[in-house]
C-alpha cells in the first residue's frame, strides 16, 4: 500500500511540473517563435455558436503557444536530424544526402516520380486555355511566354533518398511542353535542361540545400535562358542586363529547414551583391492601386533599363528569383504574385510582354 501511495506521488508530482511550464508561460505572457515557417493557430473567440469547437481550436492555440515550446521542438528535430538520421516532418520535408533537404508536400514526389501525369482530358483544357490566351494576347500585341521552373528534386535527384525513383520516363511538365510547343503565339520556356546543363558552369550548386528554391546564380542562369528563348521564339532582340556581380555567403537556413524548426541551420552561396547599383525603384503608388488583388505585388521602373517595354509577371515563389534580374531589364516591371490569367486586368495594365511562371508542382494551374 505504502509503495503505491509513493507512486501515486511521483505521478503527481511528475505531472505538476509538466503542467507548471504552460501554466507559467500563461501567466508571465510568454510567446513562442514561430520556427516551423507555417501559420500559427490563433486564440479562438468564446461564444454559445462556438462551443462545439472551440475546445479543438484552443487545443491548437494551445499547443502552439505551450511555454518553451519552440525550445522543445528544436531540440527534438536535432534529435531527429542529427542523433537518427530521419526528418522530424517526413510528410513535408526529407533528409537527402550530406545536408540536402528536399520538399515532399503538395504530392512533390508524386511530380517527381511521374505519378500525376494529366488525362487527355485535362491536357486538352490546357491546349484550349493557352491556346484562346495567346490568341488574345496577340490581339492585343503582347509577347506571351509560359515559362516552367524546375522542381529541385528534378536538377539534384542524386541526393535524394533511395527509396525515391521514377516509375516512368515521361512526367507531367514533359506532357505539357509536347502539346504546347510550337502553338503560334506562345513562347514555351522549359528551364529544366538548361539548368541540369548549367551545373557544370558553376562551383557551387544552382539550388539551396536547405530550401526548395534556386539560389541567386541558379535563377540568373534561368533569367538569361529565358530572355534567349523569347527572342527566339518571336524573332525579338530583347536585351539583358550585364553587370551583376555575385560573392559568396553564409546564409542562414532556408524554408525546409525552418519547416523542421533548424532555422540554425547555414550554408554557403553565390549571392548577388550589386543589385543596388542600378536604377530601378519601386512604385509604391501603383502596388496601392493593385492592393485589392489582396496578393503580392511588386512594381519597378529603371529608365535605364536596356529595353524600353513594360513587363507583366504573373508567377509563383520562383518569381522572387528571377524578379531581381527581371526589373532592371525594362522599364516598367509589375509582378503579381498570382497565376490566374486575368484579362480585365491585363487591358488596364496593358503590357508589351507577359511572363506566366510556374514551378513544376504548380502546372496544373495553368487551367486557371
Amino acid at each position: 500500500m505504502r509503495r503505491k501511495i509513493e507512486h501515486i506521488i511521483w505521478i503527481a508530482a511528475f505531472l505538476t511540473i509538466l503542467g507548471s511550464v504552460p501554466v507559467a508561460g500563461f501567466i508571465f505572457g510568454y510567446k513562442a517563435d514561430n520556427i516551423e515557417n507555417r501559420v500559427k493557430a490563433t486564440f479562438p473567440e468564446f461564444s454559445k455558436d462556438s462551443l462545439s469547437v472551440f475546445p479543438r481550436k484552443f487545443e491548437l492555440w494551445l499547443n502552439d503557444e505551450f511555454a518553451f515550446r519552440d525550445q522543445y521542438y528544436r531540440l527534438y528535430s536535432l534529435t531527429k536530424v542529427y542523433a537518427l538520421h530521419t526528418s522530424p516532418k517526413p510528410h513535408q520535408v526529407e533528409l537527402g544526402e550530406g545536408d540536402w533537404l528536399y520538399y515532399t508536400d503538395e504530392k512533390v514526389m508524386d511530380n517527381y516520380r511521374c505519378l500525376d501525369l494529366l488525362s487527355n482530358s485535362e491536357l486538352q483544357l490546357i491546349i484550349d486555355k493557352l491556346t484562346a490566351r495567346a490568341a488574345w494576347c496577340k490581339a492585343h500585341n503582347i509577347i506571351y511566354a509560359v515559362v516552367f521552373c524546375p522542381n529541385k528534386h528534378t536538377i539534384y535527384p542524386e541526393y535524394l533518398p533511395s527509396c525515391y525513383k521514377k516509375l516512368q520516363s515521361k512526367s507531367r511538365t514533359d506532357q505539357l511542353v509536347a502539346v504546347l510547343s510550337g502553338m503560334e503565339g506562345l513562347a514555351v520556356v522549359d528551364l529544366r535542361k538548361h539548368l541540369s546543363d548549367s551545373r557544370s558552369e558553376s562551383y557551387y550548386p544552382l539550388f539551396l540545400t536547405h530550401d526548395t528554391h534556386w539560389n541567386d546564380l541558379g535563377s540568373y542562369f534561368a533569367y538569361q535562358h529565358l530572355i534567349s528563348s523569347i527572342n527566339l521564339c518571336f524573332s525579338d532582340s530583347l536585351e539583358t542586363r550585364k553587370g551583376f556581380e555575385f560573392h559568396e555567403k553564409e546564409i542562414e537556413g532556408g524554408d525546409l529547414a525552418k519547416m523542421i524548426g533548424l532555422s540554425s541551420m547555414r550554408e554557403t552561396a553565390p549571392v548577388l551583391m550589386n543589385a543596388q547599383d542600378f536604377h530601378c525603384k519601386s512604385d509604391s503608388t501603383k502596388e496601392a492601386r493593385l492592393a485589392f488583388m489582396n496578393v503580392a505585388v511588386s512594381v519597378y521602373n529603371d529608365p535605364h533599363a536596356p529595353n524600353h517595354r513594360k513587363l507583366l509577371m504573373l508567377h509563383d515563389s520562383f518569381g522572387k528569383g528571377l524578379r531581381q534580374y527581371l526589373k532592371t531589364t525594362f522599364t516598367e516591371s509589375t509582378f503579381i504574385w498570382d497565376q490566374h490569367f486575368n484579362e480585365e486586368l491585363i487591358t488596364k495594365e496593358s503590357p508589351d510582354i507577359i511572363i506566366h511562371e510556374f514551378v513544376e508542382r504548380y502546372t496544373d494551374r495553368l487551367a486557371w
